[in-house]
């Protein structure tokens, strides 16, 4: 599988490309914050080791939203 850029919208979530993204599209001029590039992953285990953080490991977090992403994103 082709790998995907992994992005992190300044607006909350997730999004990915198969091509890198020059950062004047990544800059929101509303707001002047803009999405980051997070790194880029060929399956669902690279795409879970980058966005998945000990921050995450809590009772009060049961990444769902990012279980739910990395699922459609990318097919086992």
């Amino acid at each position: 599988m082709e790998p995907k850029y992994i992005y992190e919208s300044h607006l909350g979530g997730y999004f990915t490309s198969t091509e890198e993204i020059d950062f004047e599209y990544l800059h929101c001029e509303e707001c002047g914050d803009c999405d980051w590039l997070v790194g880029q992953a060929s399956n669902r285990a690279e795409a879970k080791a980058l966005l998945w953080t000990e921050e995450y490991d809590t009772e009060d977090y049961d990444g769902s939203e990012i279980q739910k992403f990395i699922e459609e994103e990318w097919e086992e």
